[in-house]
C-alpha cells in the first residue's frame, strides 16, 4: 500500500529493534495483509508479525518496515531503506533483494513484484530463492499503481489511465481509459474509475463469472476476494456478490461486522483493523461473518 507514513527515529542500518519484553504482540496496527492460511500485520513502529495455521512464523525479520504483504506461501516487506525482504514459516528470511528503489510491492503465487520510483516494475522469485526456479520477464511499461493476487497482476499505465494485466490468469480492460485505482483478486480484478464507479472483470467463463459494474453510490468501496466481490459502507462489510449466486448482491448471514474497520485486506479470508483501536480482526470464511477472531502472532 502506498502513501502510508510511519515515523521512525532510530539510526541503525535497519532501524530500531523490536521490543523484547514479554507481552509484545501487536502495538498499534496500521496495515494487515492476507496470504493462504496466514495473515501479517505492521504496527506504527514499523515492526511486522505473522500468524498462521501452518508452521511457525517466528522467522519474520526483526527490522523495521514501511510496508508488508502476505502471499500464498511467503511474507515480504519493504524496509526503511527501500530494500525488500521475504520470509516463510520454519525458514530463515532472505534479503535484501535487488529490486531497485522500491515504493510498493505486491505478491503473486511464487514471486514478488516491486513498483519502483521510476514507475517500472521489477520482480524476484520467492519460491525460486528457496530452490524452485521461476522465470518471468520484467515489464517495460511504467505504472502509477500495481495490484496482484495469486494468479492476476494488473497495473495502471503512468500518465494514461489505461490498464495492463499479466500473470497466470489474464484479465483484459481494453476500453478503460480513466482508471484511478485497481484491486486484483484471485477471480476478479476491479478497476476504480474517475467517477468512483467500479468495473470488475475476470478471465474465467463469462456465464459463471460475469462482468460486474458497481455504481459509485452503491458502496463506499468494493473488494475482490477468492470467489466474488464484497461491498463496504462506513467501515462495515454490508454485502457480498458470489459467483455461485444468481448475480445479485446479498447481505451476509450473522453479524455484518462487529466493529468499524480500516485497511481491509481479503483473499481467502478477510481481515481489518478496528477503527480507532489499531487491533486486527479476521474472519476465516466470508459466509461466516459471526466467527471473527483476533489472530495471535506465534
Amino acid at each position: 500500500m502506498m502513501g502510508r507514513v510511519i515515523l521512525l527515529f532510530c539510526f541503525t542500518l535497519f532501524g530500531c529493534q523490536p521490543p523484547e519484553e514479554e507481552g509484545f504482540i501487536y502495538g498499534n496496527v496500521v496495515q494487515v495483509s492476507n496470504g493462504f492460511r496466514f495473515s501479517c500485520g505492521l504496527n506504527d513502529e514499523g515492526f511486522a508479525w505473522c500468524s498462521g495455521t501452518v508452521g511457525q512464523w517466528d522467522a519474520t525479520p526483526p527490522i523495521q518496515f514501511t510496508q508488508i504483504e502476505a502471499g500464498t506461501y511467503d511474507g515480504c516487506g519493504v524496509d526503511i531503506n527501500g530494500w525488500v525482504w521475504c520470509w516463510r514459516p520454519d525458514t530463515d528470511p532472505i534479503g535484501p533483494l535487488d529490486l531497485g528503489d522500491v515504493v510498493d510491492i505486491e505478491l503473486a503465487i511464487s514471486h514478488v513484484w516491486a513498483l519502483r520510483s521510476d514507475g517500472l516494475v521489477s520482480w524476484s522469485p520467492t519460491v525460486g530463492v528457496w530452490g524452485y526456479p521461476y522465470s518471468l520477464p520484467d515489464r517495460d511499461q511504467a505504472f502509477s499503481k500495481i495490484s496482484c493476487s495469486d494468479w492476476i497482476c494488473c497495473g495502471i499505465k503512468a500518465g494514461e489511465g489505461t490498464i495492463d494485466c499479466w500473470g497466470t490468469s489474464i484479465v483484459e480492460f481494453p476500453d478503460i481509459v480513466d482508471a484511478v485505482d485497481i484491486r486484483a483478486g484471485n477471480t476478479y480484478a476491479c478497476v476504480i474509475l474517475s467517477d468512483g464507479a467500479y468495473d470488475c472483470r475476470t478471465s474465467k467463463e463469462p456465464d459463471y463469472y460475469p462482468r460486474v459494474s458497481v455504481p459509485a453510490d452503491q458502496f463506499d468501496a468494493v473488494y475482490p476476494f477468492s470467489s466474488g466481490l464484497l461491498g463496504v459502507e462506513d467501515g462495515r462489510w454490508v454485502a457480498a456478490w458470489y459467483t455461485h449466486d444468481p448475480g445479485v448482491w446479498v447481505e451476509p448471514n450473522g453479524d455484518v461486522l462487529p466493529f468499524q474497520y480500516d485497511d481491509f485486506d481479503s483473499q481467502e479470508k478477510l481481515c481489518g483493523i478496528r477503527r480507532g483501536e489499531g487491533v486486527p480482526d479476521c474472519v476465516p470464511k466470508f459466509e461466516h461473518f459471526d466467527t471473527w477472531y483476533t489472530p495471535e502472532p506465534r
